[in-house]
């Protein structure tokens, strides 16, 4: 199902595109690819992105990572009623967690939005206001720097979307602790869900939590993380492509699954979220007269099958990817994975 705000932001790219001829457009996607290939995209102290890459950046990428970033955010939202009001976005790009924070929690009131590529940050600035030219909505900062970028306002939110994979592993931990020491009530940290991606959220989950940080989401627990070996935890959301971005992809299919892997946090002394009993973390097998579902558990990592005589049967069917799964309920029960 489309979130929200995702017709308003695809008609926003359309109009902002409109003129571009295609084939410069495909040719400025196909550049993008290639240097996604030779190490990403906006890495410090690589080239910024030319108009023509910007444009398709936000063609191909835009509506993909802010369907990620509003599943994340359904996530906190499920375990708390807490609406923030301000919130400060490291790593904005062309403001992409905007559309979905604003649709999540239309009262948010003040967005800081920081990214090192200030025609990024006018390209997300337009799109945003084709959304709303008449003004309305949150009073919008930017500012043009790094993620330690100094002078940036303390918020309710600090989010980091598909930023922390640009920085150097010494850059990376001063951007998570900036990120803590900017929040007060959460830190949402979201990277691409490959084990790449994944590794450097569990990286950053260990600091927070080394630095008394709480877990929200997407863990059970703030134990050390149950995954290992070739195992990665990531999820995945699935949107509708527009036409152009089948154009630029070459792509038959009218839809993708965009993977992400996430943490949210709270920092110390900021009121408790408690973290789900459990959650599914694997696309759910369902069979004749059962459902199996892979879980992670305050335990650890757990196996369940659900059959038609357990109580949970008819929710197990309905269950998803990264749902959560309640631990008293009898069809959690399993032995844990080896």
């Amino acid at each position: 199902m489309a979130a929200a705000f995702d017709r308003a932001l695809r008609e926003a790219i359309e109009a902002e595109s409109a003129g571009v001829a295609g084939r410069d457009l495909a040719r400025a996607a196909e550049a993008l690819s290639r240097r996604y290939r030779e190490g990403g995209v906006r890495g410090a102290g690589g080239p910024r992105l030319s108009a023509l890459e910007r444009l398709a950046y936000a063609t191909v990428r835009l509506p993909a990572t802010a369907a990620a970033i509003d599943a994340v955010l359904a996530a906190v939202a499920e375990r708390t009623p807490e609406a923030p009001s301000t919130i400060v976005d490291l790593g904005s790009g062309p403001a992409t967690a905007l559309w979905p924070l604003l649709s999540r929690w239309p009262g948010i009131q003040r967005a800081t939005l920081v990214d090192r590529d200030p025609d990024l940050l006018h390209l997300g600035l337009r799109l945003w206001r084709r959304a709303w030219p008449a003004g309305g909505g949150p009073e919008i900062v930017t500012r043009a720097g790094d993620l330690s970028a100094t002078d940036l306002p303390i918020a309710d939110v600090a989010i980091a979307s598909y930023a922390i994979g640009e920085l150097a592993p010494e850059a990376l931990d001063r951007a998570v602790d900036r990120a803590l020491a900017l929040a007060r009530r959460f830190v949402i940290l979201v990277e691409p869900g490959t084990p790449a991606g994944f590794a450097r959220i569990r990286a950053a989950r260990d600091r927070l939590l080394a630095r008394g940080a709480a877990v929200v989401a997407p863990c059970p627990h703030g134990r050390a993380c149950p995954m290992a070996g070739a195992d990665w935890c990531h999820f995945a959301v699935r949107l509708d492509r527009s036409r152009a971005h089948r154009l630029l992809k070459h792509g038959a299919l009218g839809w993708e699954d965009e993977k992400f892997a996430y943490v949210v946090t709270t920092p110390p002394g900021a009121v408790t979220v408690e973290p789900v009993p459990s959650r599914i973390v694997s696309r759910p097998r369902k069979e004749t007269g059962h459902v199996r579902l892979r879980l992670c558990a305050a335990d650890g990592l757990r196996d369940a099958t659900v059959t038609r005589r357990d109580p949970g049967y008819r929710a197990a069917r309905d269950a998803a990817w990264g749902d959560r799964w309640p631990s008293d309920d009898p069809a959690t029960s399993g032995d844990p994975l080896q």
